[in-house]
């Protein structure tokens, strides 16, 4: 998917909402559940081609892709990662198991990155 051309992100929040932009400076930065990348690319009409990432601390994009940290990766949850502009961070956060499930339900099955499902 690295020749794939980013057209936007979905990203699930702790409380359920959900935010969509083009942007990824635009979208707010904490409780962070689950991060989707949209490509222009479809495998079907309308149908956008993806890559989700979830359970970690830090998500932050490099211009090309969503990059993470968890804490078991640097031994320190609140370590932040290096060199890294901080209005490009996004801090996850742990929630209940059965509303993580229920966030996760509805991100697998939303395949339009420019719509709320």
């Amino acid at each position: 998917m690295s020749d794939m051309k980013v057209a936007g992100f979905k990203v699930w929040y702790a409380d359920g909402s959900v935010v969509v932009t083009e942007n990824w400076k635009d979208l707010p930065s904490d409780e962070v559940q689950i991060v989707c990348t949209y490509f222009e690319e479809c495998y079907e009409e309308d149908k956008h081609y993806r890559c989700m990432d979830d359970g970690c601390d830090w998500y932050w994009f490099d211009g090309e892709k969503v990059q993470t940290v968890r804490s078991k990766d640097t031994q320190d949850e609140w370590q932040t990662p290096p060199d890294i502009d901080s209005s490009l961070l996004k801090r996850g956060t742990i929630i209940d198991e059965v509303e993580f499930k229920n966030i996760t339900d509805k991100a697998m099955v939303d395949v339009r990155w420019h719509e709320l499902s």
